[in-house]
């Protein structure tokens, strides 16, 4: 069994960087809450997020068996942190704008990741960790060529390279080492770093609508209770994943995808009760797609764990609940643009606050 490596205080200071610099793409859900909805918008959001948090996972897991804090690591994190700074800097109200620079930013992390593999590759001394190196090397460097072809070709065919260098990111490894052992990860390390980013991300959301959740109206309180009861939510089933789980880490870190983004569009969503005009069964649709969304990465955390991991597997129970506070939420009089409405905000948000803590 590995002997786990606390997280260092340099892989603290870049997520710290990556977060912060994660909060600039929720521009891309501003106009969420108005209606009808782009859905386009939420398409865009999750492409964006998925591919920059593929590249963080990506660097996470080199990080996880490679990181030995010498002179080059320090020199390929800043230079990632640079990226990652102008990638967000460069994002617009207009993804058709900002994409070239998503592509370009990417394509450069992906380069760094395969020069890293690189000089694994060179360092290895017997052929299973050569040839794992080597196949990371090669798939970074193709992946960061696509992206910066890309970035030349117009904005169909541009988004188009994107996905299939994201895609190809991700399956290929399952291709190419599909026979053979892998180098194995820390996963208590893995747990450890990906559920700290998760917690800060979520506290970063928490303080950006902290504004928003204590003005105006009392009732509005309960829309930072139900955030609170989610990240606690997260946080015990965290705790509840067994040290030294011997499962495949790709379930754990696909389902904090979703997780991510389930609590991105609730924060969101019930930001949107404090818009002057907005159509409330619309806000409250959002909402609870938010909290589906959340639940289903919970399920997904829990998925071909040990058996003593049971706890995600009862959330499905919390869909019931919600299905039937979804339904309730139809009977509400349809009207196209009206001003808040606290009773149907507090109710909604007490509804909800009393599921969580059942």
């Amino acid at each position: 069994m590995l002997e786990t490596k606390r997280v260092s205080v340099l892989e603290i200071f870049y997520d710290f960087v990556f977060v912060t610099g994660l909060f600039t793409l929720l521009y891309m859900l501003a106009d969420i809450t108005k209606y009808p909805l782009e859905t386009n918008l939420i398409w865009r959001f999750a492409l964006t997020l998925s591919v920059i948090l593929y590249v963080w996972f990506s660097q996470s897991a080199y990080n996880n068996r490679y990181l030995k804090e010498g002179p080059l690591d320090y020199v390929c994190h800043f230079f990632d942190m640079t990226v990652f700074l102008f990638l967000f800097k460069g994002n617009t109200a207009s993804w058709k704008d900002s994409w070239v620079l998503l592509s370009a930013g990417l394509a450069f992390l992906s380069l760094s990741l395969a020069l890293r593999y690189g000089l694994q590759w060179l360092k290895a001394q017997d052929d299973q960790n050569k040839y794992f190196a080597a196949s990371h090397a090669l798939i970074f460097l193709a992946q960061g060529v696509l992206l910066l072809l890309g970035t030349k070709l117009s904005y169909e065919w541009g988004v188009a390279a994107l996905v299939v260098a994201i895609l190809a990111g991700w399956l290929a490894p399952f291709y190419f080492l599909r026979d053979r052992q892998v180098p194995a990860l820390d996963f208590d390390r893995l747990k450890d770093r990906t559920s700290l980013m998760t917690m800060m991300y979520s506290a970063g959301l928490v303080v950006l609508s902290l504004g928003t959740f204590l003005s105006l109206e009392t009732t509005t309180l309960l829309g930072l209770i139900l955030v609170a009861c989610l990240i606690l939510h997260y946080k015990v089933q965290i705790d509840r994943v067994p040290q030294g789980a011997d499962q495949s880490a790709a379930g754990f870190i696909y389902s904090h995808y979703v997780i991510m983004i389930g609590l991105s569009l609730v924060m969101i969503a019930l930001g949107g009760f404090m818009t002057p005009y907005v159509r409330i069964s619309h806000i409250v649709g959002l909402s609870y797609t938010g909290l589906a969304v959340y639940y289903l990465g919970i399920l997904l955390l829990s998925f071909k764990r040990k058996p003593e991991f049971l706890g995600g597997f009862a959330t499905w129970k919390i869909y019931l609940p919600l299905l039937v506070g979804w339904i309730l939420s139809l009977r509400s009089p349809a009207t196209d643009d009206v001003e808040l409405v606290s009773s149907s905000s507090g109710s909604w948000l007490d509804f909800c606050r009393s599921s969580l803590l059942a």
